[in-house]
């Protein structure tokens, strides 16, 4: 079982975007993101009859890629946080209380923590090598078969 390990001073598992050949992982993969760009869950896809596949955004592009790669990045989680924070605030319209609430419209209210999103990724890159690429079917990440 992958254990989440938050501390200030500690390289720590993130997701980030990686450029490689269209088609590595399904003949409808894309790389719309930038290089290196942090990772974080993103949009919905609906294709193929399946609306759960979903790729990651970029935290400082908001563009979205299959492309995902857990890279060891010398990073503290207040900055982690601020980073998800701001991109989550200016993307979505939204206002986000120093607990890390905020909710969005959707026709109807819906309510999400950044605390809870960001541990949530960092629980999950934990579980991948550094440099190991991933694929994304909902928030089900696995390894690429090499």
């Amino acid at each position: 079982m992958c254990e989440l390990l938050i501390n200030k001073n500690i390289i720590m598992k993130v997701f980030v975007a990686e450029k490689r050949e269209k088609g590595g992982i399904s003949p409808t993969d894309y790389h719309w993101c930038d290089d290196n760009d942090l990772l974080m869950f993103g949009q919905f896809q609906i294709g193929k009859g399946n609306p759960s596949e979903v790729s990651m955004c970029g935290i400082q592009s908001r563009k979205f890629t299959t492309h995902i790669l857990v890279k060891d990045l010398k990073i503290n989680e207040e900055f982690y946080k601020e980073l998800i924070t701001d991109s989550v605030e200016k993307s979505m319209g939204c206002s986000i209380d120093r607990d890390g609430n905020y909710e969005i419209e959707m026709g109807f209210s819906q309510h999400f923590n950044i605390n809870d999103i960001m541990k949530e990724l960092l629980k999950k890159a934990s579980c991948f090598s550094d440099n190991e690429k991933v694929k994304c079917f909902g928030r089900e990440l696995s390894a690429m078969a090499v």
